[in-house]
Formats: C-alpha cells, structure tokens, sequence
C-alpha cells in the first residue's frame, strides 16, 4: 500500500526545514565569528574527548569525573604561569564571594600561603574573636 502526504504537510515539513537550516548556520556562523570553534578550541576539545575516552575505557579504579574536569581546568590555568589568575570550582567560588563579603565564619584569623613554598602564615588576628 503506497502511502501519500497532503500538500499542506510537504510544505509544512519543507518549510520548517529550510527554517532549522536557516536557523543552525545563524548560530553557528555567530559562535565561529566569536572564536567559539576556532582551531585551537576544536583542537583543545579533541585532547580533552580522547583524554576521557581512554579513562573510561582503560582506568580500572573509580575516580569522580566532575573533580578530575575541575583538576584539567586548574592545571590549564596553572600554565599560563599568571600568580593572578585562578579558577574556582563553583563551592569555592561560593566561599571566596562569601570571604569577601564578612559572611564566613572560623577561629578569627586570616592566614596567607608563601606562593614559593606552601607555607601558611597568620597575617591577621580579628579582634574579640575565639
């Protein structure tokens, strides 16, 4: 039995598709012209996949996938060798906002980490605290 579609439909159908088309080249066209998917991104993106491929397919232990991504994410941020430049999971970013804001809570001191040799150092003892 040989099915058949209304006109309505096929122009309907055609048209939501020319539509679709229209719609994902804007959007991708204005992400390329951003530098969303240049070559470097695409090729970092490659990397990163064939990275995770392998540890899913080849690490035996169990490892938390969202910890290792913020880890990879540190360390890119480590190599631009910038001591002002930091990346913050979203709790630490949470509790650093939350620092600057007097709202944190603790013993009444703040320390600081010698950046050459991990050391902490008390810089500042709050009056009236514990």
């Amino acid at each position: 039995m040989k099915k058949t579609i209304s006109i309505k439909t096929f122009w309907a159908v055609l048209i939501t598709a020319i539509i679709t088309a229209i719609c994902v080249t804007l959007v991708f066209s204005q992400l390329l012209s951003v530098g969303v998917f240049n070559g470097s991104t695409l090729s970092l993106i490659a990397k990163m996949s064939s990275i995770k491929a392998l540890v899913k397919s080849d690490y035996y232990g169990e490892y938390d996938e969202d910890a290792s991504t913020d880890n990879a994410i540190s360390g890119y941020i480590d190599g631009l060798d910038d001591k002002y430049a930091d990346y913050f999971t979203a709790k630490e970013a949470t509790e650093y906002s939350d620092s600057l804001k007097g709202t944190n809570q603790g013993i009444g001191i703040n320390i600081i980490k010698h950046p050459v040799n991990g050391t902490m150092y008390i810089f500042k003892v709050h009056k009236d605290s514990p």
